[in-house]
């Protein structure tokens, strides 16, 4: 029979009538668990960045190998396998150069790779990069003289990845202007970036003694 609201009695779980409540509550909380909480408790996957390796056709090699090295650095590539990987992407004159390249030699090295394909596509990567680097001096603005001085360290370590970071700072602050070369140096600064915010604090104070 129907009850005084009209409706139908509600059936009690048999968990429930036998007393065994607890039981209920889990399987009623199972139940009700989001998946999106299972997913929650479990590891998180490892990051791998995705990101298109650079191609090339043999120009403008310096430029293919700074974004090389840059994939190289974020995707944590084993040394042994980056001219595999490099070779896979030249084109043209560049994977024909490459055939012959790879036939001759019975391994390759990254370093050895980049010397001789800037050097191969007219792009030189050796003693005339140290001579630029060794007389590089500043002539306009900190930023000006940074981007240059980036640039080259950039390829002189492409052609020695062992050179050590004070080396860098030293000669960062040999090549600063008069003005602010004494400065800076005597802060002692001990990485570059702290030898960037000297020289910068002492052109900016400069400037505005000329105001």
């Amino acid at each position: 029979m129907r009850g005084k609201a009209g409706k139908s009695p509600i059936s009690t779980p048999k968990s429930v009538e036998e007393g065994d409540e607890s039981g209920f509550m889990e399987e009623m909380g199972a139940a009700r668990q989001p998946k999106e909480v299972d997913q929650m408790l479990k590891p998180p996957m490892p990051f791998t960045p995705r990101i298109e390796f650079p191609s090339f056709d043999g120009s403008n090699p310096r430029s293919w190998v700074k974004k090389c090295s840059k994939y190289f650095c974020l995707c944590k590539t084993p040394p042994g396998q980056k001219v595999e990987i490099a070779s896979l992407y030249m084109s043209g004159k560049a994977e024909l150069w490459f055939n012959g390249y790879a036939m001759s030699r019975s391994q390759m090295v990254w370093e050895e790779f980049v010397v001789d394909v800037c050097a191969r596509f007219g792009d030189e990567l050796g003693s005339q990069v140290v001579e630029d680097f060794n007389k590089l001096t500043q002539t306009g603005s900190i930023d000006q003289y940074l981007e240059r001085f980036e640039d080259l360290k950039s390829l002189m370590l492409l052609k020695n990845p062992s050179l050590p970071p004070d080396y860098f700072v030293d000669s960062f602050v040999g090549g600063l202007s008069p003005q602010l070369k004494s400065f800076t140096k005597a802060f002692k600064p001990q990485t570059l970036v702290a030898a960037v915010d000297y020289a910068r604090l002492r052109e900016a104070t400069i400037q505005a003694l000329k105001t």
